[in-house]
């Protein structure tokens, strides 16, 4: 059987608990049906390590929303901090 996974990222090397969830659950199908791979790709310029098991991969390009951006900036988790410190 041809089975299509969709998942929000690449999960090799499985370094956190959903990467390694989705390698094994991955490995596992891998054994019996031929398998894709969709998932994001933050960056254009990473390298990927090679799958350890048969799987395409389909990588499509994803650009953080300049919102995500900027929440996640120093200035702005600096302003966070002044502001909780002035809350106390």
């Amino acid at each position: 059987m041809r089975i299509l996974v969709l998942n929000s990222e690449f999960p090799f090397p499985p370094v956190t608990g959903c990467e390694s969830r989705t390698f094994h659950l991955l490995k596992s199908l891998s054994e019996e049906h031929d398998l894709t791979l969709a998932c994001f790709r933050l960056d254009p310029s990473e390298t990927r390590p090679a799958c350890p098991f048969p799987l395409e991969v389909h990588s499509v390009p994803y650009e953080l929303p300049e919102l995500h951006k900027r929440m996640h900036s120093l200035e702005w988790e600096a302003a966070y901090r002044q502001l909780s410190s002035e809350d106390g």
